[in-house]
């Protein structure tokens, strides 16, 4: 598949192919959903809500920004530990990685500094991308991987 290509066979026409890291393929979705609702979406295609966990997949993910396809809030597997402030992949259990260049923004979400339990990957500008912290009620794109 190119980038920009869409999941067709799978009938998810709507779907933008990102790119490929790994051996896993990401793909983008403009239907705004809230957090839950992004998860089983992606499990509905025999997909995932994205997870980053290396260098490369940040690097791709940022460089993708496309401003008709790929921008804004969109959702990813990190959510709340059960613990304040501490976050986990939801598919894996694990804390995601200081070490791999995740930049997080400085954004509740909605401005009243209420605690915040789900994560978002912001794609802008490289300069801009970031992982933002937001209620799992707020309603942003989707983020779906193999």
């Amino acid at each position: 598949m190119e980038t920009g290509d869409t999941l067709s066979q799978k009938g998810l026409e709507d779907l933008w192919f990102i790119g490929e890291v790994g051996g896993i393929y990401y793909y983008a979705d403009s239907g705004l959903k809230n957090w839950t609702d992004a998860r089983a979406f992606c499990v509905e295609y025999g997909l995932h809500l994205s997870i980053i966990t290396t260098n490369d997949q940040w690097n791709l993910l940022a460089a993708a920004f496309n401003t008709t396809a790929f921008s804004g809030n969109h959702w990813t597997a990190l959510r709340d530990a059960y613990l304040p402030r501490q976050f986990s992949w939801d598919n894996l259990g694990t804390e995601p990685s200081s070490d791999i260049g995740m930049v997080w923004g400085n954004s509740d979400g909605n401005g009243n500094g209420e605690y915040q339990t789900c994560a978002s990957f912001y794609a802008s500008s490289i300069a801009n991308t970031a992982i933002y912290i937001n209620p799992c009620s707020s309603y942003f794109k989707v983020l779906c991987e193999t």
